[in-house]
């Protein structure tokens, strides 16, 4: 996507560094503007950019070629999401490369003990696409990929609350793996129907028995967790 420099014949060794002796003009930096790749996601995105976390990666492997851009919104479901998108995503914005859409966890929750952040199945695929069809209609030339909710490690989950809460905390669990394995399917299936490349974390942690290193409270991606979801994104998207 063009050189930073046209040429290196103004760059010269000054002891251990490099002194420009002629500072290149703004046009000679790129040929053409960098693409851009936006993260749209909940507090998993959010985190993304934190030392080790594929957000970050994401940026060290597109360096030069694509600007990352975090728009994670830690708390958020997908109807949230939808209220949100006019702001975090504008009509009038450059067109990204890729959007990749990173929500459920929080849809998944369960009704009765954390209704204020669940959302329904059904809706939540409703919302998907809403979410799909506004990229389409006003970024026509997009790539969008779907990264589904990743399990929920119980024990560690478990673990948390306790160390959070201590003696307060209730030792029932307001998410679960068949929950985020239901929502899983459904982001996977609706993908499917929209031809859409989907990263289903769920299934790809649940491949091995102690998928729980994948996870730091049993939610959030460790820094083991982010490798694999960086692989499997990279994997799905392609190149930029």
């Amino acid at each position: 996507r063009g050189s930073v420099f046209r040429s290196t014949s103004h760059i010269h060794p000054v002891g251990n560094t490099l002194e420009l002796s002629e500072m290149a003009s703004p046009n000679e930096f790129y040929s053409v503007s960098p693409a851009s790749i936006v993260l749209f996601g909940d507090s998993i995105t959010q985190y993304s950019f934190s030392v080790g976390g594929f957000g970050a990666r994401l940026a060290d492997y597109y360096q030069r070629r694509a600007d990352v851009i975090n728009r994670g919104l830690s708390g958020y479901n997908t109807e949230w999401a939808v209220a949100a998108l006019k702001h975090v995503l504008p009509r009038n914005m450059t067109e990204p490369a890729l959007v990749t859409v990173f929500f459920g966890a929080n849809d998944a929750s369960d009704a009765k003990l954390n209704a204020r952040q669940h959302v329904p199945l059904k809706t939540y695929k409703e919302k998907l696409k809403e979410i799909v069809d506004y990229l389409r209609s006003n970024f026509k030339s997009t790539r969008i990929l779907f990264i589904t909710p990743p399990p929920i490690d119980e024990p560690g989950r478990l673990k948390y609350q306790k160390s959070r809460y201590g003696q307060k905390a209730s030792g029932v669990l307001e998410r679960s793996v068949k929950l985020a394995s239901e929502y899983a399917s459904a982001c996977e299936s609706l993908g499917d129907e929209l031809k859409i490349p989907v990263v289903n974390l769920c299934k790809m942690m649940l491949k091995e028995k102690d998928y729980g290193k994948y996870l730091n409270d049993g939610l959030h991606l460790s820094p083991e967790g982010n490798k694999c979801k960086d692989t499997g994104a990279t994997g799905s998207s392609g190149s930029t």
